[in-house]
């Protein structure tokens, strides 16, 4: 559970860029394969006590406990920029790059899941708002 030992921490909440248009231009495959590859790269993010996974829909969540402000726009940065080197392949043989976009919260000790969610998703619209592929903390 998010927060359950009270440490420090970071909730990032992914959201991958016009991923309607990929299932739309390229077919419910592509963008399938979108999905698992993102879902492969935040489980190696994925500690013991830590949350990653999708949340629906081609939205994401990944939690890190024991994470510092500056280790956690690191992370993000990080993360953005693994998916940003995702290669899909076509049916047709084509290639599709994907980004996303990322909205964080900083988790101090004894935080508010509550309230860590909601600011998490808060900046992942307004990542979407200043154009996406990037990250709001």
């Amino acid at each position: 559970m998010i927060g359950q030992q009270g440490g420090a921490g970071a909730l990032l909440f992914l959201d991958l860029d016009y991923f309607k248009s990929i299932n739309d231009r390229h077919g419910h495959a592509t963008g399938d394969e979108a999905l698992r590859s993102t879902g492969r790269i935040l489980a190696r993010y994925q500690s013991q006590s830590d949350f990653a996974g999708r949340l629906g829909g081609e939205e994401f969540g990944l939690f890190q406990s024991n994470l510092m402000f500056d280790e956690m726009l690191g992370r993000c940065e990080e993360v953005r920029e693994e998916i940003a080197r995702i290669v899909l392949k076509t049916p047709s043989g084509a290639q599709v790059r994907i980004s996303t976009s990322i909205g964080a919260c900083y988790c101090q000790p004894g935080f508010d899941p509550s309230g860590s969610l909601k600011a998490a998703d808060e900046n992942l619209y307004q990542t979407k708002a200043l154009g996406r592929n990037m990250v709001v903390a």
